[in-house]
């Protein structure tokens, strides 16, 4: 079995709450490996890209500039050596803000995030969820 490590990602409220809809909906065997998965694929999607491609993580910090959550997983010894090397030819300033980043290109991929970065309503999601209650509910007073 490769050797797994365990990774912790400060992030905004919006993104775990984003990545929280994406477990609701992908229902992996337990939510460290859902977020795995994530930031897996999201390794692969920065491999894929420039350079010097305008980075998620950018955007995330000036439109949520409060990191009250975090995101906390194990990372398999693959994913971490890519992520390592990815980190060295990218210039990320540290392995977590690699993972954020990751995180956040696989949310907007898969559409639980806006390029923009806003919190997207998907069919059976808890945030569908919770902006239909909202929407629903008559007005107080």
């Amino acid at each position: 079995m490769p050797e797994v490590k365990k990774a912790h990602c400060p992030a905004p409220s919006a993104v775990v709450s984003a990545g929280r809809d994406y477990l609701a909906a992908s229902q992996p065997e337990t939510p460290g490996k859902g977020w795995a998965s994530l930031i897996a694929d999201g390794i692969t999607l920065i491999a894929e890209a420039r350079q010097d491609a305008p980075r998620l993580v950018e955007l995330c910090r000036s439109k949520y500039p409060r990191f009250g959550d975090a995101i906390s997983t194990h990372i398999p010894a693959s994913a971490r050596e890519q992520a390592r090397q990815l980190k060295r030819a990218h210039g990320f300033a540290s392995l977590q803000e690699l993972y954020l980043e990751a995180v956040l290109k696989s949310l907007t991929r898969r559409g639980f995030m806006s390029p923009a970065l806003e919190l997207t309503t998907m069919p059976g999601t808890a945030t569908q969820a919770h902006t239909a209650a909202s929407v629903s509910q008559p007005a107080v007073g």
